[in-house]
């Protein structure tokens, strides 16, 4: 099994990016954020491996999973299109409307999170559109 070598930066932090090096860590970290960063608005955590980059919201029931690449933009997708859009309000300043087929449970966020760490690439399991 290959090392992990990730970065994890989130909106609400300016300052160096934080290593990780396992699952486990990245869990503990979004943790963390979520309970220091996270009591009043959500946040956006930026996982990056191998020069590919997971944007993910933390702190809310619901999130989001972009994977940008050098190639192409994507967003995970709930199968069967969900009309409508999801207002998030990062920080509380921030205004991001996401349409709904896009918005998925935190949980299955974390574990495509969990993935991509491993891999560096979108994982397989869920649908992913490109914008």
């Amino acid at each position: 099994m290959s090392q992990i070598e990730a970065t994890v930066s989130w909106w609400s932090h300016d300052l160096e990016a934080v290593k990780v090096g396992s699952v486990a860590e990245l869990d503990h970290l979004i943790d963390g954020v979520i309970k220091s960063e996270c009591s009043q608005y959500p946040t956006v955590l930026e996982i990056e491996v191998q020069g590919c980059r997971l944007m993910m919201a933390v702190g809310l029931p619901e999130s989001f999973v972009q994977i940008t690449t050098n190639s192409s933009v994507t967003v995970a997708t709930i199968d069967g299109i969900r009309e409508g859009t999801f207002d998030f309000y990062f920080q509380g300043i921030h205004h991001t409307e996401i349409r709904r087929r896009h918005i998925l449970p935190i949980a299955t966020a974390r574990e495509l999170a969990r993935a991509f760490l491993i891999t560096g690439v979108a994982p397989d399991g869920i649908t992913w559109e490109e914008l």
